[in-house]
């Protein structure tokens, strides 16, 4: 698509609507929404979680100290925008293997070392080391050269939807160290069996909440970041879409527990059967994750059909793997249209009209206002 496929408003920002979109963006009876940048901003809750739990598990496996600013946001987008890193203990597997990778060109035999006494010790031992032991603080700057170049490798990769392992293996992540890694962090599994999960989970939700959610532990004393999570989308929009007729579902990444908690009153004007969160079936069954996981089109396809409507619905996201679970769905559900959030990043609208989204919008917040200009047109 070109920009002159596109016809630009401004309100609140510019909107982009593609013009032979209007009609079936017109005629909508009802919205599925992705969560993390849509509904939920995620910037202070799962993206600090993925930076404290590296921080703390590079510590507890080599030894070293990497402070958790020094992750960059930069890396982990890149690595979302490979389109099928919608879950973020991939993302934090990728990260820590890279750096670990790093540590142990300079450190060699003596990080492998560490990892077979460390893969000898339970939970508690290891919450106790992260406690106790006096870490060595790696140079300034160090770690923020080494994910630079990461992210200069994954970049390559951009909207492939190219697994985990194909990654590690393209980017160079196939050594025999590296092997030893996996083995200690035990990815993918389970709460309370994979080292890496059970570390991301207490970073997330906090050691305190962490039994009501998992129904086990805590292993670890951590914060948490779930607690200072912040909505987007504000109550008057979705207000605004349920007086227009429209069902409300969503397809998710998330799991149930921590969405509904921070939607709060909101909820109420979902419907239940509509909305499927990836990360409940995953938790259960990680075995199974690439069945569930975008950018299969398996959770929009389930929520499309439960929300029991004959015309279009109109899906709306904010990444690549977004997007590509939208065209999957398509060969499913031929009634869906896609909306693309931006959040004023022009790079991501530049990749939305690129490749043909019906709807390019700076906040889902701006999606009334859409939708009353459609239908005065």
């Amino acid at each position: 698509m070109k920009p002159k496929d596109y016809l630009e408003l401004r309100a609140g920002g510019v909107s982009y609507v593609r013009f032979d979109s209007m009609e079936r963006l017109s005629s909508i009876e009802g919205v599925v929404f992705d969560c993390d940048g849509v509904l939920i901003d995620e910037k202070t809750s799962y993206d600090e979680a993925l930076k404290e739990a590296a921080s703390e598990l590079l510590k507890l496996l080599t030894g070293f100290w990497v402070e958790s600013s020094e992750i960059s946001s930069e890396a982990i987008y890149r690595i979302r925008a490979v389109g099928s890193f919608n879950n973020d203990c991939d993302t934090l597997a990728l990260l820590v293997e890279w750096l670990f990778k790093m540590l142990s060109d300079r450190h060699g035999n003596s990080l492998v070392e560490r990892l077979s006494k460390l893969r000898m010790k339970d939970y508690p031992e290891l919450s106790g080391i992260l406690k106790t032991e006096s870490f060595e603080r790696l140079e300034a700057g160090a770690a923020s050269g080494w994910l630079e170049e990461l992210s200069r490798r994954v970049s390559a990769l951009e909207g492939t939807a190219a697994s985990l392992a194909d990654v590690e293996s393209t980017i160079g992540l196939s050594s025999e160290t590296v092997a030893e890694l996996k083995k200690a962090l035990n990815y993918p599994d389970k709460y309370g069996k994979s080292l890496l999960t059970t570390v991301f989970d207490e970073v997330f939700f906090g050691s305190d909440l962490i039994r009501e959610v998992r129904g086990s532990g805590p292993y670890f004393e951590f914060e948490g970041k779930l607690k200072h999570e912040k909505l987007l989308v504000e109550p008057q929009t979705l207000e605004s879409l349920q007086r227009r007729g429209l069902v409300l579902g969503m397809s998710t990444g998330r799991g149930s527990w921590e969405t509904w908690r921070t939607l709060g009153s909101l909820s109420n004007m979902f419907e239940k059967q509509a909305c499927v969160f990836i990360g409940d079936f995953v938790a259960a069954e990680p075995s199974k994750k690439e069945l569930y996981e975008k950018p299969s089109p398996w959770s929009l396809v389930k929520a499309v059909k439960n929300l029991h409507r004959e015309g279009y619905v109109l899906y709306i996201g904010n990444s690549a793997e977004d997007l590509i679970m939208y065209k999957n769905a398509r060969k499913e559900v031929d009634k869906l249209v896609f909306a693309g959030v931006y959040d004023n990043s022009y790079d991501v609208a530049d990749y939305f009209q690129e490749n043909g989204a019906d709807l390019i919008i700076p906040k889902v917040n701006n999606l009334p206002k859409i939708l009353d200009f459609l239908e005065e047109t």
